[in-house]
């Protein structure tokens, strides 16, 4: 240390000055600058655009080592990463890069605290060998590595945009969930000893993935797949399952359960939502098994739809989470459904949204929560989207979150840190990264391309997507939901 003196810390030094340029937001309007100037609209162009700004930033900054987290930010993942599929493992400085870039914004101010995830690596490093290397007895077939490294599966790690790979993979994970009777947690209230039942007792459809709206939406998942792509290998099992489960028989036995009294609240108001957007995407098949169980469905969609119209008028308040008993996330659902199936119900839900959300304003976005696996602020944006016209949405949206095109609240921009997949509500985080994307792309389409804010509602997208695409598979406590969040946000 004597003979090399402040030569050895030097480049740490530098680095971590990038790291505060980075925390400020340098990144992200060098970014917005380059997207206005740079037509980095092919890779030769993102590539030379990256290079020069490397340089410029290299001189203004007296040193490459604050430039690469700068321009990394600015140029190599939104545009060399995200949109043309670069990978950023081959080069040890842009490794570096992309880990600044993923703690920079760390709610908890760890950015810079290097040492603990290092101290985590034996743990994560045993987890990868689990993944690798699974239990004999396990009974679900992993398609994803659960740690985003250079061997994550083809189509999984840096696509954000639905192909049919992906759909090929998450039909095979939904296939082996959604019959799945075990590990379950129900959600049963017993008047006495002779209702002690399992599973498939109370649920003659929906026993599966280890919860009955994880299933309903399991089924969501397949029904929405083998519509967008009808000759996906999967096809002939999710017709045969179509066939065999969701009969007029089994239809009578969900609905047998919900009439007993104390059902009363089963699954409200989250799974009230999923099933019907199951059925509104049932509805959708105009051939096949999804046309028949859309028709045999249907008196279960209606019992729940029922269930929506005896409660809006007695709802006084919205539930503001990030978790199932999130209002504006069922209702934004249920709103798929009510449109072209009863418009009585779409005005109820579209009056009681204006009445729970039209006057919010200056969102602080006081978010994630530890069991998030929604975005309490842009679930809201995303159900007035849906509710509203464009134009209406927009001068609301401009409102709601004036500061947007500038970031703020950057908790909004950045992907949650999942800490422990193996922990079913910390799991949830990735399902709240692929929520947001879901929810970003959805409103950057609805304010149009000329809006301050699209581009960067944009990008934030796909960095979240991005964070979480590896881990869809690994852990049965994400991997039996999280491929429906995924697809939610690829296809938006």
């Amino acid at each position: 240390m004597d003979s090399v003196g402040w030569a050895a810390i030097l480049p740490q030094m530098l680095a971590s000055l990038g790291a505060v340029f980075l925390a400020a937001g340098v990144g992200e309007h060098v970014g917005l600058l380059f997207g206005e100037y740079v037509p980095a609209d092919t890779r030769t162009m993102a590539v030379v655009a990256y290079c020069v700004g490397m340089a410029l930033f290299t001189i203004v900054m007296g040193n490459a080592f604050a430039a690469f987290p700068v321009m990394t930010a600015a140029v190599g993942l939104p545009i060399l990463v995200h949109q043309f599929g670069g990978n950023p493992r081959g080069c040890r400085r842009c490794r570096h890069a992309c880990w600044l870039l993923r703690h920079a914004d760390d709610p908890n101010g760890r950015q810079l605290q290097r040492r603990a995830s290092e101290l985590a690596r034996p743990a994560r490093s045993k987890r990868r060998a689990q993944w690798r290397h699974p239990r004999p007895d396990s009974d679900s077939a992993p398609t994803a590595h659960r740690e985003h490294h250079s061997d994550a599966p083809a189509g999984l790690s840096l696509m954000t945009k639905l192909t049919k790979d992906i759909a090929e993979k998450f039909a095979a994970l939904a296939l082996a969930h959604v019959q799945r009777e075990y590990p379950n947690i129900m959600q049963h209230a017993m008047a006495g000893p002779a209702e002690i039942m399992g599973p498939r007792a109370a649920h003659p459809i929906f026993y599966g993935s280890y919860d009955w709206h994880s299933c309903v939406h399991g089924y969501w998942l397949l029904a929405r797949l083998v519509r967008r792509y009808p000759d996906l290998s999967a096809a002939p099992q999710i017709v045969k399952l179509f066939n065999e489960q969701i009969t007029a028989a089994n239809v009578e036995g969900e609905i047998a359960y919900l009439v007993r009294p104390e059902a009363r609240g089963f699954e409200r108001p989250y799974g009230w939502g999923w099933l019907l957007a199951l059925q509104a995407e049932l509805d959708q098949h105009a051939t096949g098994a999804g046309q028949g169980a859309a028709e045999t469905l249907r008196p279960l969609a209606e019992t729940f739809a029922q269930r929506f119209r005896s409660f809006l008028p007695l709802s006084d308040y919205p539930v503001r989470t990030g978790v199932h008993s999130s209002t504006a996330f069922a209702l934004r659902l249920a709103a798929d459904y009510a449109e072209p199936n009863d418009p009585d119900l779409y005005a109820l839900i579209r009056d009681k949204v204006i009445a729970w959300y039209g006057a919010d304003r200056d969102a602080q976005a006081w978010e994630p929560s530890q069991d998030d696996f929604l975005s309490p602020t842009l679930m809201e944006a995303e159900c007035m989207r849906r509710l509203f016209a464009p134009a209406a949405f927009a001068a609301w949206f401009n409102d709601f979150l004036p500061d947007a095109t500038g970031g703020t609240p950057a908790s909004l921009f950045s992907p949650a840190r999942v800490s422990d997949r193996t922990d079913g509500k910390i799991a949830h985080l990735d399902g709240l990264n692929f929520s947001r994307a879901w929810c970003w792309r959805s409103i950057a389409k609805a304010l149009g391309d000329a809006h301050p804010v699209a581009k960067r509602a944009q990008a934030a997208a796909g960095i979240h997507i991005s964070a979480s695409l590896p881990h869809v598979a690994g852990d049965y406590m994400g991997e039996h939901w999280l491929a429906t969040f995924a697809l939610l946000a690829l296809e938006a």
